[in-house]
């Protein structure tokens, strides 16, 4: 028992030194210094990259695919408070805050039309309303990938 806790001890001592701070404190961004990257933005580029390719957002039959769109409308609407937030301060920050304010009113339209109604839980809304509507989200979305810029 006492030659396990010889070994035990220093072992742990070991581990837990590494868990203390860093000898040397960081030190602030000079004005030498690189600006730091926006990873968020850099990652929302890409998330908004991604969605723009969707089968909702290219199709060019928005009437017939609104009823499989609920996915997509989801995902660009979570996607404005990250685009508002992540361009904060930055010059393209009134583009896409204008850009997100259209998504968000189109898909405001999209559930007044009960477009993204899931199956079977009500009526869905009807073709004649819903394919504008989903047109007018494309546009949208378009817009607010072009004022958050290409995936770098």
């Amino acid at each position: 028992m006492r030659s396990r806790l010889v070994l035990v001890v220093p072992v742990l001592l070991l581990a837990l030194s590494g868990c203390g701070e860093s000898a040397a404190p960081a030190r602030p961004a000079g004005p030498g210094d690189a600006p730091a990257e926006n990873t968020s933005l850099a990652d929302l580029q890409t998330k908004l990259a991604s969605i723009a390719r969707d089968e909702c957002a290219t199709t060019k039959n928005p009437a017939g695919v609104y009823p499989r769109c609920g996915r997509f409308v989801r995902e660009v609407e979570n996607s404005t408070p990250a685009a508002r937030a992540d361009s904060k301060g930055l010059a393209i920050e009134p583009g896409v805050s204008s850009a997100a304010d259209a998504v968000d009113a189109a898909v405001g339209q999209m559930a007044r039309d009960q477009c993204t109604t899931p199956v079977g839980a009500g009526t869905p809304g009807a073709p004649e309303a819903c394919g504008p509507d989903l047109e007018a989200l494309q546009a949208a979305v378009r817009a607010l990938v072009t004022a958050v810029g290409p995936p770098a």
